[in-house]
């Protein structure tokens, strides 16, 4: 065991974390209360001419001489220069602009009539349930809820819809008020 784990050890080093985060939280507690120009007293809050300057980095009598007629006379201070036409502008704000007027109302269009669109082809009202072959040729299997019927390529199934073709993957039915054709696939399954 290692003397940073040693469990006689442990109590002593928490005691110590404990009082140093003690120790911090009061100085930080303390320096949040005191008041601002309490913080700022001392060299920091001097004027600059109370200040102690520090020493030139030449030495000898010239850079004496110069450091002394540097404490002398106070740096002067002179008003600043009157702004030119550019320096002006670069302080101003700029002029509004107008928003472009708003645009002349079109002239009223007129409706233009459009072709009704054709009639779309409804859902045929049969159940595709099965197919077989006889002598003369396929024969599809329709269901609707009242019957079932028995027809071949040609044949009409309904006033509405004539079969077309009896295929293997299913029938193709044309709606006869809009030469529409639909295909009635088999369900899945069957």
């Amino acid at each position: 065991m290692t003397a940073a784990n040693d469990p006689a050890r442990r109590p002593r080093r928490a005691a110590w974390l404990w009082s140093g985060l003690a120790v911090t939280l009061a100085l930080t507690l303390w320096t949040a209360l005191q008041p601002e120009e309490a913080v700022l007293e001392g060299d920091l809050a001097a004027p600059r001419a109370q200040r102690p300057r520090a020493a030139p980095f030449a030495s000898g009598p010239a850079a004496s001489a110069a450091a002394r007629s540097d404490d002398a006379a106070p740096p002067s201070r002179t008003a600043w220069a009157t702004l030119g036409p550019a320096g002006r502008n670069a302080w101003t704000p700029p002029p509004a602009v107008r928003p472009p007027p708003p645009p002349k109302p079109a002239a009223p269009m007129r409706p233009v009539a459009e072709a009704p669109a054709p009639a779309q082809a409804p859902l045929p009202p049969f159940t595709l349930i099965g197919r077989y072959q006889d002598s003369r040729g396929p024969v599809a299997l329709l269901a609707t809820p009242q019957r079932t019927l028995a027809v071949r390529e040609g044949e009409l199934a309904d006033p509405q819809w004539r079969v077309d073709t009896v295929a293997t993957q299913g029938i193709e039915l044309t709606w006869l008020p809009g030469a529409q054709k639909r295909i009635l696939a088999y369900p899945p399954g069957t």
